[in-house]
């Protein structure tokens, strides 16, 4: 175990059956652990979303039930205001005591007559209902809305109702006006009440299956629901005002679990407070607890069968596959020498095949390595003679050249000194022939130098032998000294020369006479590459630690194909117009080579036809 634990850490190495128990794991974990609790959350909040919307629907039926109460007040009071009992009263034909059965008859807990010239304050002609005590208990916005309902019937001569809700005798109030029988006159009112008491809401409790309270002004006005389950401190610590819809698990004092939804309570269009319903959570609940028990046997099948399809893979497919990877290590440590295990159970399979190709792969590819090795070995032997062949033939041809140019030296300085005298005149007087002729010589003598001086450089480069004396060297006076001595050459060709280098500038770390070389081989490149009247600029200025000379011109320019081959060594370009010009091919790659072995860095800008521009650097002297 703590060897696979280090292989896993060192080699990030992992066994396929691992690699298999891994995933099983990883499934059944996240199976159990996470989508079956999050499933079951999901679930549990769309039954709890239904539980709550059907609460909602049993909280308006309550205010439909009570709408329906005040719909039977209404048609009572209509009822009643055409009975000759009611009329007999105003015209004092009767007592009124026969109403008191018509009362209870009809359920209602009042039934009063008031005078066609009721004004708000008046007793009632005839009053059927509680006792004094239970009257005096009335609230004054019910008897507001009770006087308020007889002047209408008066007024508007029609039957009418009302609910009054409130925390003492809410009342359901129906209304209308009586007429005299034979002459039309109105005579007064009947009043009908049921009363919102007990009764009366255990009733609606019944019909409906579910405990309730009504609630009016943070107060109870009735209520069936369980005092333990602390509503009424619900209501007073705002509980109503958390949301539109309110709701909370609460328990009974018999330890019941209840769901318990706050819901406007709107009678005829019109919202009297709030109800609370209150039913059994396992009533409401019953489906989340079938669709939990789905789940888990879902999630017991899932991992049960994923178990078998590891077995079956672990039997089948890991085991040979355990041989082939041991094999395939072996041979990758150079033992070719492998045979894997080709027996199968009934039937062959993919496995199978793939242990039987690799046997016949494994010996082909043991005959192939030992033929190349013995071919390895013979290219190998064939390469180191090969090797030191050129070595010295490069050797042979640093010593040619350094023999050839030293050997030339001599020769063509004797030339170039005799050519010189003859043309100043020191053996007398030329003709133009001779003259030219002489011209011609010293030309090419000078050319035959600067070839030999490139080609002695080259050979010091490549063999490693090039004599570098670097010291602290002020690069402006370099510079001025190189454009004195191309002075001429620019002015041949009607050039300009400008030169811009900083009055700042340090001290450069280099060898002088190189830089000079360098300095003198790209302002010459730039005469030669540069037409008539053209302009060349020499500019130099300190950045990071380095000082970065640039040589412009507005020449002939590069190709982008002779750009990528302009520092080989004899590189030439194909462009007419260059060629015309002469040189060896050299001067830059000896200048890139003099600039970095010193430190420096150097590169270019070109555009064809419109110019080039050379950049390098040279260490700053250290202080």
């Amino acid at each position: 175990m703590m060897h696979a634990i280090q292989r896993l850490i060192k080699e990030k190495y992992l066994n396929i059956q691992a690699k298999l128990v891994f995933p099983l794991a990883a499934t059944i974990l996240v199976l159990v652990v996470i989508l079956s609790p999050l499933t079951n959350a999901i679930i549990k909040g769309r039954i709890e979303k239904e539980a709550d919307r059907r609460l909602g629907q049993i909280a308006d039926s309550v205010g439909a039930l009570i709408e329906n109460s005040e719909v039977v007040a209404r048609n009572n009071a209509a009822l009643l205001a055409n009975q000759a009992e009611v009329t007999n009263v105003f015209q004092k034909n009767s007592s009124g005591d026969h109403l008191l059965k018509i009362k209870d008859d009809l359920l209602l807990q009042e039934l009063s007559l008031y005078t066609a010239d009721f004004k708000k304050g008046d007793q009632a002609l005839f009053y059927g209902g509680p006792t004094v005590a239970r009257r005096l208990q009335v609230s004054e916005d019910v008897l507001a809305i009770r006087e308020d309902l007889i002047l209408s019937a008066l007024q508007e001569k029609k039957p009418v109702s009302a609910v009054a809700v409130s925390p003492q005798s809410s009342q359901i109030i129906g209304a209308a006006p009586v007429y005299d029988p034979q002459t039309g006159q109105l005579e007064g009112a009947v009043v009908t009440v049921f009363y919102m008491d007990d009764a009366y809401i255990k009733n609606i409790s019944h019909i409906i299956d579910t405990d309730i309270a009504i609630i009016k002004d943070n107060a109870t006005v009735i209520s069936t629901i369980n005092e333990a389950t602390g509503y009424e401190k619900l209501i007073n610590d705002g509980w109503l005002q958390s949301s539109d819809l309110p709701v909370e698990n609460v328990k009974y004092s018999d330890g019941t679990e209840y769901r318990l939804l706050a819901h406007p309570l709107t009678i005829s269009g019109k919202q009297q407070g709030t109800v609370l319903v209150a039913q059994p959570i396992n009533e409401l609940f019953n489906l989340n607890r079938g669709i939990q028990a789905i789940l888990f046997t879902v999630t017991g099948v899932f991992a049960l069968t994923a178990l078998w399809f590891w077995i079956a893979a672990f039997l089948t497919l890991t085991r040979p596959l355990v041989q082939l990877t041991d094999a395939t290590s072996n041979i990758s440590q150079g033992d070719f020498h492998q045979e894997v295990n080709t027996s199968y159970l009934m039937f062959k399979d993919e496995i199978t095949l793939l242990s039987e190709n690799f046997n016949t792969m494994t010996n082909h590819l043991n005959e192939l390595y030992t033929s190349l090795e013995e071919r390895v070995n013979q290219r190998t032997q064939e390469l180191a003679e090969a090797r030191d062949d050129a070595v010295a033939a490069n050797q042979s041809k640093s010593e040619f050249v350094s023999i050839v140019s030293h050997e030339l030296k001599l020769p063509m300085t004797s030339i170039k000194g005799y050519s010189d005298l003859m043309l100043t005149g020191a053996t007398g007087q030329l003709n133009d022939n001779q003259t030219n002729f002489l011209t011609t010589i010293r030309n090419n003598v000078n050319r035959m130098a600067t070839l030999v001086s490139d080609l002695a450089d080259i050979s010091r480069i490549e063999s490693g032998n090039l004599r570098l004396e670097p010291r602290a060297v002020p690069v402006w006076d370099v510079i001025d000294e190189v454009v004195n001595l191309t002075k001429t050459q620019v002015e041949d060709k009607h050039q300009s020369l400008a030169v811009d280098v900083s009055n700042e500038l340090p001290k450069a770390w280099c060898d002088r006479n190189r830089l000079a070389q360098i300095l003198t081989n790209l302002i010459s490149n730039a005469n030669k590459y540069t037409p008539e009247g053209g302009v060349i600029k020499v500019q130099a200025h300190q950045m990071d630690g380095v000082i970065e000379v640039n040589v412009q011109d507005n020449g002939l320019g590069m190709t982008p194909e002779d750009q990528q081959k302009l520092f080989s060594n004899f590189f030439r370009s194909a462009d007419d117009k260059v060629r015309e010009a002469p040189g060896t091919g050299l001067g830059l790659s000896i200048t890139k080579n003099l600039i970095e072995l010193q430190g420096g860095k150097i590169w270019f800008t070109s555009e064809f036809r419109k110019g080039t521009t050379f950049y390098f650097t040279v260490p700053v002297q250290k202080i």
